[in-house]
């Protein structure tokens, strides 16, 4: 019997205390007298690769706590790094025990059943990218295909679906030389049907591991389905989110809109590193912000389009993408950052803010920063947040700031 998800948390909750008693040896190496190849043998001992396997077996979590997990395992465990990884993961498997509270005690509510769908479609999704031939597979409906039980379910707690159906249908490879009534073309074979948010249908017949000749590319008319249907769950759980949201997004609001100062002083931008302003952007909300919410910095290369996540546990979630002097310069930089917005929706939020930190002294930044807010201001969407550069120099730098 395969571990449960209760199990696969208890068991990188030992992955984590077994890294911070190595990282606490190496830190009291010398006054306990450890030798290094004690501490290397502590450190081979942990069972970090079936801990990143552990991680890819959760489904029906949050996106961000399983990536603000996956994204520690992705690093390489030394002894020279493994003090570095007790700071990150202790932290991210706190959050994922937490997540896991709020799931068996029922208190996570609709954003969580959003989430678990968009987690279970976007598993199918990749399988298929990965493994165009599961559609030829004997059964639709497994955990390791299509999981079609899985995914109707997770759509029916929040409203949603039915996405698959399993049936049968009238088989498509007939005999010409035999009356219509003969058994042989009378047959009927396994059907699956893929229905769209709006209510139309795509059916994939099979017939001895061939695909339905009623459409040359099934899988790619499969993935578009579900990516719409992930996109369904994305705008219920912001909907639910925004009607709980609203009071704490008021002074998270107020807070992110910091005055604007002449656009001279951003040319201090000009030498910021990104990590280092995500950073500061962190310790200034959390000595700010009411009720304490928890703050993640999610920057990687895995992010989904969020830097920093604020959440107020059951309640709201907010996402932070921010731009620094050197993003702003590349030239895919417009590109970019609107693909990442669209990402950052699979976080559930209720609002992104786009803080650009970068110098707009020159022509060329400030038409790219100019063009960006223009272009997001079109989009009629009160879901982004813009904050230019004279008002994130006030936010990023108040100390440095003159006062009004």
């Amino acid at each position: 019997m395969p571990p449960t998800p209760a199990e696969h948390v208890a068991f990188l909750e030992f992955v984590r205390d077994e890294i911070h008693y190595a990282a606490e040896a190496k830190r009291q190496q010398l006054p306990l007298g450890y030798s290094n190849e004690t501490i290397e043998n502590m450190v081979r001992g942990i069972e970090w690769a079936e801990a990143s396997q552990r991680i890819l077996a959760l489904s029906g979590f949050r996106i961000d706590v399983l990536e603000q997990v996956a994204s520690v395992l992705r690093r390489e465990l030394t002894i020279g790094t493994v003090e570095q990884i007790d700071g990150l993961f202790t932290p991210a498997v706190r959050s994922l025990r937490d997540a896991w509270e709020g799931i068996r005690s029922g208190c996570d509510g609709d954003n969580t059943s959003c989430s678990s769908m968009i987690d279970l479609i976007g598993r199918v999704v990749r399988r298929l990218k990965a493994k165009p031939n599961l559609l030829r597979s004997y059964d639709w409906d497994h955990s390791e295909t299509l999981n079609v039980s899985g995914i109707n379910s997770a759509a029916a707690a929040i409203g949603l679906g039915p996405i698959f159906a399993v049936g049968d249908a009238p088989d498509w490879a007939h005999a010409p030389n035999l009356p219509l009534d003969h058994p042989v073309n009378q047959r009927r074979i396994p059907c699956l049907t893929v229905y769209h948010p709006d209510g139309n249908e795509h059916r994939v017949r099979r017939t001895g591991g061939l695909l339905d000749d009623q459409s040359s590319l099934p899988v790619d008319e499969t993935i578009a389905r579900l990516d719409a249907w992930a996109n369904k769950a994305i705008d219920r759980s912001r909907v639910a989110a925004v009607k709980v949201g609203d009071e704490l997004g008021t002074p998270l609001d107020q807070i992110m809109w910091a005055a604007a100062v002449d656009p001279s002083l951003t040319k201090g931008f000009q030498q910021k590193l990104h990590d280092g302003l995500v950073e500061r952007l962190q310790e200034f909300l959390e000595a700010r912000l009411p009720e304490n919410p928890r703050l993640a910095i999610l920057q990687s290369l895995q992010d989904r389009g969020c830097d920093l996540l604020i959440e107020w546990p059951q309640r709201a979630k907010y996402g932070v993408q921010l731009k620094n002097n050197g993003d702003v310069e590349k030239l895919d930089f417009s590109v970019k950052t609107l693909a990442q917005i669209q990402d950052s929706k699979q976080h559930g939020l209720v609002r992104l803010y786009l803080v650009i930190a970068a110098d707009i002294t020159g022509v060329s930044n400030s038409q790219k920063v100019r063009g960006m807010i223009s272009r997001i201001s079109a989009m009629n969407d009160p879901y982004v947040v813009v904050i230019p550069p004279e008002r994130a120099w006030s936010l990023l730098s108040p100390e440095q700031t003159p006062a009004s």
